[in-house]
Formats: structure tokens, sequence, C-alpha cells
């Protein structure tokens, strides 16, 4: 019998020293790793991050001076930061949910046309730019107007597959009667 208590203290001796080499072999002293995207592209630290914010804020008032310029002519300031010209100050007969045929021109500043649009559009439904369907809650039947949209209000620091990152836009609107 003692023989079998040896045997197993032996087997639990011999446990514990593998358990003990698999904890040493797996354990390494490393520096910690900053965090990669799937791309192997770097995570911003914290102060990259906010770097990168000051930079965009200070572009985004660059952007509100330069865009103050083309605006002059019969455009007014939306407190979101848009500009409209020839929206009227009325009480609109469309409401919430109307579907309405729409031609929506999207330009460059410097006129140059990225997009043309004709259909329909629901009145308060989700817009790609916010400024577009905020100034279509707006309009009524008949009504053109013009929007100047700063490109942080449109496609961003980004862009898309059309407009290229930064890009500010003039959005021509027309509800067809």
């Amino acid at each position: 019998m003692a023989t079998a208590y040896k045997k197993r203290g032996r087997f639990i001796v011999f446990l514990a020293i593998i358990c003990q080499v698999c904890m040493v072999s797996c354990h390494r002293q490393t520096k910690p790793q900053i965090p990669t995207y799937k791309s192997g592209r770097a995570v911003e630290t914290d102060e990259q991050l906010q770097q990168t914010i000051d930079l965009n804020r200070r572009i985004a008032e660059d952007t509100d001076i330069y865009l103050s310029y083309f605006a002059k002519e019969g455009y007014s300031l939306h407190p979101t930061g848009y500009w409209t010209k020839n929206l009227k100050a009325q009480t609109t007969s469309l409401k919430q949910g109307d579907i309405v045929t729409a031609q929506l021109d999207t330009y460059s500043i410097d006129n140059n046309l990225y997009y043309s649009s004709l259909g329909s559009v629901e009145i308060g439904g989700d817009q790609e730019i916010a400024a577009v369907g905020e100034v279509l809650q707006q309009m009524d039947r008949g009504d053109s107007v013009s929007v100047i949209v700063p490109w942080y209000l449109a496609y961003g620091s980004t862009g898309n597959e059309t407009v290229a990152p930064y890009s500010n836009l003039r959005i021509e609107i027309k509800i067809l009667p």
C-alpha cells in the first residue's frame, strides 16, 4: 500500500513540475505592443488622436471663413452650419413621411458636377447628408433651394467614391410640383 502512495505522490509531483514548466515557458517578458487594426496600421494614441481633432477643428474654422466668401450673395447661415439660398421662411404643406419627386445636383464649391439624381425622396427620412434632410423639411412642392455644405457636414475627411475628402459642396435641390 505504501508503494501505491509513493507512486501517486510521484505522479502528483511530476504533474506539478510539468505545469510549472508550461507556465514558465508560456510567460515572456516583452514590452506591451501597440494595438493595430486588421490592416496592420497602428491605432492612434490619445495624444495623436487629440492632435488630429485639433487639426480638423482648425481646418473647419478656416473652411467657414472660406465658404462665407461664396455665401455672401443671398445665402443665409443656418445654426447647424450650412448656408441656404431661396429657402422661404414659410410653413410647408409637406408633412413628415410624404414622398416627393426631387432633383438633387451636387457640385464642388467651384462648380464641378459630382452627381445628379432625380427620384423619390421621403420628407423627414434619412438622407446621406443631414443638411439635405433638414432643408427638404422646410421646402414645398415647386421650390428650388441652393445649399452650401462644408466638408465636415458632408462627407468629412474620408470622402466617398465620387467626392474627395475635405470637399465643400453646393447642392441644388428642387422639389417637382
